[in-house]
């Protein structure tokens, strides 16, 4: 039969066990997920708008990905002096197992690109899939020119060994880890790195 003290270091160890559970997770966080401020953002964005303005490209219209592309494209239009901007948006698509296997347009309005100089934004781009993607669905409306931009662009030699496919004309910060921005909900993982 157990004594009290006994059960009182059983507790113990549990809880023990379970503190040092929570601190490897919160160290893995913060080896592969930053957080980036409002103020981070902002100067991402001045150097991403400025690297366009550089570079003489005159867009007719900005095109955001997903919910953090739009946001993007919303605050980039105001900095290049209010362009028209629409939305695309994605769906993942899932292996049998559950994992991410890959990623579909679901929604694509019908815009009038043709012979128009567009830029397409997403919010982050860490393979490049998903703007690479968006931009060959678009290049099929005969634009006179796409452009990508993300605001994060993943380094080549990233901390989450993630293959880079495609990396954006401008980009605004580049990052080793993935990032938790401002307008995510905190804690929330990412589905994928898409």
């Amino acid at each position: 039969m157990k004594t009290i003290v006994q059960t009182f270091f059983e507790i113990i160890g549990y809880l023990s066990s379970i503190l040092g559970l929570y601190i490897t997770i919160i160290q893995l966080k913060k080896k592969y997920y930053g957080q980036l401020s409002w103020y981070q953002i902002d100067d991402a964005l001045s150097n991403l708008s400025n690297s366009i303005i550089e570079r003489k490209y005159d867009p007719d219209v900005i095109i955001g990905i997903g919910k953090g592309g739009s946001v993007i494209a919303g605050m980039l239009s105001a900095k290049l002096g209010y362009i028209p901007i629409f939305h695309v948006d994605r769906q993942l698509i899932y292996r049998k197992d559950g994992t991410p296997e890959g990623m579909e347009i679901i929604y694509y309005a019908d815009l009038n690109i043709k012979d128009k100089n567009v830029i397409i934004v997403n919010g982050e781009s860490y393979t490049g899939s998903t703007l690479l993607k968006v931009k060959e669905l678009l290049g099929k409306d005969e634009p006179k020119n796409i452009l990508t931009a993300a605001l994060i662009r993943m380094d080549r030699h990233n901390k989450n060994n993630l293959r880079i496919d495609y990396s954006p004309d401008f980009y605004g910060l580049t990052v080793e880890k993935s990032h938790i921005l401002p307008w995510e909900k905190k804690g929330k993982k990412r589905e994928s790195n898409f």
